[in-house]
């Protein structure tokens, strides 16, 4: 299959799925590329490809123009991941209103895990920073939050550091 002018297509589509692209293709009021993978066994239905080492070129790129979200992954019904316009980031989050924000619905498993394994090096290097840069602000940097009514350790920048820990006895 192979789309574009008789003799110069701007890409086209082998038997074996492989697709190859030749020119810009511009299209009005249509939805762009819509790929449907029937149920072959576990294979990717996209599969990308860099095949450029001397340029090191990005390997996707993608610009939005309007006001609508940048990218919005599902999981059938459920949206996944998501890049609002703005730059907000969610996870499990459609409407993130944080930077990053993550919302964790699973019953088992951690909700967010920095893990670094070293078994083959070391490094000075932090595995995880908070840096608030304003040092005139009064906002808090770090808040831990058991639920509504009960925050359990905050740290305010440019203040002492607030600590209140209940220690349960079957959990030492």
């Amino acid at each position: 299959f192979s789309c574009g002018t008789t003799g110069s297509p701007t890409f086209t589509v082998t038997q074996a799925g492989v697709v190859t692209a030749t020119a810009v293709v511009t299209m009005t009021n249509v939805q762009r590329i819509n790929v449907l993978v029937p149920d072959t066994g576990n294979v990717a239905g996209i599969t990308i490809t860099q095949s450029d080492t001397t340029n090191n070129p990005a390997l996707i790129t993608g610009t939005q123009n309007g006001t609508g979200d940048i990218v919005n992954l599902f999981d059938g019904a459920a949206e996944t991941f998501t890049i609002l316009g703005d730059g907000r980031v969610g996870i499990f989050q459609a409407t993130p209103t944080a930077v990053f924000e993550v919302i964790q619905t699973l019953t088992t498993g951690n909700g967010v895990r920095v893990y670094r394994d070293l078994a083959s090096g070391s490094t000075d290097s932090t595995l995880f920073a908070l840096i608030n840069d304003n040092g005139s602000d009064d906002q808090l940097t770090f808040t831990i939050q058991h639920d509504p009514a009960s925050t359990a350790m905050q740290i305010v920048a440019g203040s002492t550091t607030s600590v209140a820990f209940d220690v349960v006895a079957s959990s030492i």
